[in-house]
């Protein structure tokens, strides 16, 4: 069991482990990897892979200060050998341009960075998450990838494998444009709750604004718990999302794009 400072409640260490494991399978992480968490407290994933990610992960892991400057950001990559960075849209674009304005950085700085992460938990703020990522791209030649985590889900629901974890040549791992592939472990259902067209009585879900919101089911939400009851513990987490998405023919999560039902695992 471990104890959210933000809401004072226990989060299921399973949930936890199983978000981990997906961010392991979308990384492909090495027993070498070492990870770097600037994430603030509140924000998607903190927890997860912010806090807990090397214990879970079972690799070396730096948490540090999201406060700190870009230099010493830097600094931490570099002499630390970070292979795997977990970060802010903020502090992406702030470095970002701080490599374009050295580029003496670059080789030193790629040498040993291979992955980039940056966890969101609104759609909206895709477009610039984008700009962030081509910045980045275009200063290092590494490409950030997006860790959707909405919001009020507590766990890692879709994500891209970044391009130089990516060794699959019979499917799709990424997608720029999209909010991520949907991990195993996770079911999106984006029509569950329409089912007034069918003639069928709404389910009995409480705080449903209205009749359409996608709801998404997964070992990996880590949702506060209310009690500590076992049937808590052993259910998986289900909980509406907050905006209308669709699950592509891939796999891939986008925002609302059209009325044909989907259904990924």
């Amino acid at each position: 069991m471990v104890i959210d400072q933000v809401n004072k409640k226990g989060l299921d260490w399973a949930a936890l482990a199983a978000g981990a494991e997906a961010f392991d399978g979308a990384c492909l992480v090495h027993r070498k990897d070492r990870l770097l968490t600037s994430l603030a407290s509140g924000d998607p994933l903190y927890v997860q892979l912010g806090l807990l990610g090397g214990a879970l992960l079972g690799i070396r892991a730096v948490v540090i200060d999201p406060r700190l400057t870009v230099q010493s950001l830097i600094d931490t990559i570099v002499n630390e050998g970070i292979t795997i960075w977990l970060g802010r849209l903020d502090q992406v674009s702030a470095l970002a341009r701080e490599l374009v304005a050295r580029p003496l950085l670059k080789n030193k700085f790629i040498s040993v960075l291979q992955v980039v992460v940056m966890p969101i938990e609104d759609a909206a703020t895709l477009p610039q998450v984008q700009i962030a990522i081509a910045e980045f791209r275009d200063a290092c030649g590494i490409e950030p990838v997006v860790a959707f985590a909405p919001r009020g889900t507590g766990g890692l629901v879709a994500m891209n494998t970044p391009p130089l974890r990516s060794f699959a040549d019979h499917e799709r791992t990424n997608k720029i444009d999209t909010l991520g592939r949907v991990n195993n472990g996770v079911v999106v259902w984006p029509r569950a709750i329409i089912r007034k067209q069918m003639q069928r009585e709404p389910l009995p879900l409480s705080g449903v604004p209205q009749d359409g919101l996608p709801i998404v089911i997964g070992a990996t939400l880590s949702l506060p718990l209310t009690t500590f009851a076992s049937h808590e513990l052993l259910a998986p987490a289900a909980c509406l999302l907050e905006e209308e998405f669709e699950v592509d023919k891939e796999g891939f999560l986008v925002q609302h794009w059209n009325d044909t039902p989907s259904v990924s695992s």
